[in-house]
């Protein structure tokens, strides 16, 4: 019954959409900043309904690992590579990454090396703590919702002394990247549907 009553509402809505859409003078064309609005646009089902009711879905910068150059990824692999003694640590999605390198889950460390799996940069840090004969790197990339929490282990680091954490990041900006694509001029969109989380941190301004 639930399930039903969710097709109903958005059959409705799909229709309202179509009306909307039908009354504007030019195509509709919306980029999803997010990639997790991406991947749920696409599981859902909602995307080709869209763009039967008129509406063109656009992806946009989406995912922070995707668009991180290669040069950084294949940087991480030389440091687990041919430093002896030394942890990467990073998140697991970083580590699939493909590159003529290979990936960091491909990679044989070097004697004493390895890659650690982490769910935060304080996990990073506490690593550092817990290992003073090692060098800790964290390998983070992210939006503005990684780049406090990356900022406040090196906050710590400095704070408590730990000489062994450093951060090799990949920290990238939505507003900026937001503008780069108005001004390219190469995609006509008519509107965007921002990233929730990114939004919820850094508010409306950075978008006017």
């Amino acid at each position: 019954m639930s399930a039903s009553k969710d097709q109903r509402t958005i059959d409705r809505k799909i229709k309202e959409a179509r009306a909307l859409a039908s009354s504007l003078p030019s195509p509709v064309r919306i980029m999803e900043v997010c990639g997790t609005h991406t991947m749920s646009l696409h599981r859902s089902g909602l995307k080709p309904r869209l763009e039967e009711a008129g509406i063109g879905m656009v992806s946009g910068p989406g995912c922070p690992v995707c668009i991180t150059p290669d040069a950084i990824h294949e940087a991480a692999i030389d440091l687990v590579t041919t430093r002896g003694n030394f942890i990467l640590a990073t998140f697991g999605d970083m580590t699939r990454v493909p590159t003529r390198k290979g990936s960091l889950r491909e990679a044989v460390p070097a004697p004493g090396s390895l890659v650690r799996i982490v769910y935060s940069p304080e996990d990073a840090l506490d690593a550092a703590r817990k290992a003073p004969e090692k060098e800790v790197v964290f390998f983070g990339a992210g939006f503005e919702t990684t780049i406090p929490g990356i900022a406040y282990t090196a906050r710590q680091a400095l704070e408590e002394n730990i000489q062994n954490y450093a951060v090799l990041t990949a920290l990238w900006l939505i507003p900026p990247a937001i503008r780069a694509v108005l001004e390219a001029g190469e995609c006509a969109v008519t509107g965007f549907l921002y990233p929730g989380h990114v939004s919820a941190i850094i508010g409306e301004a950075p978008y006017a």
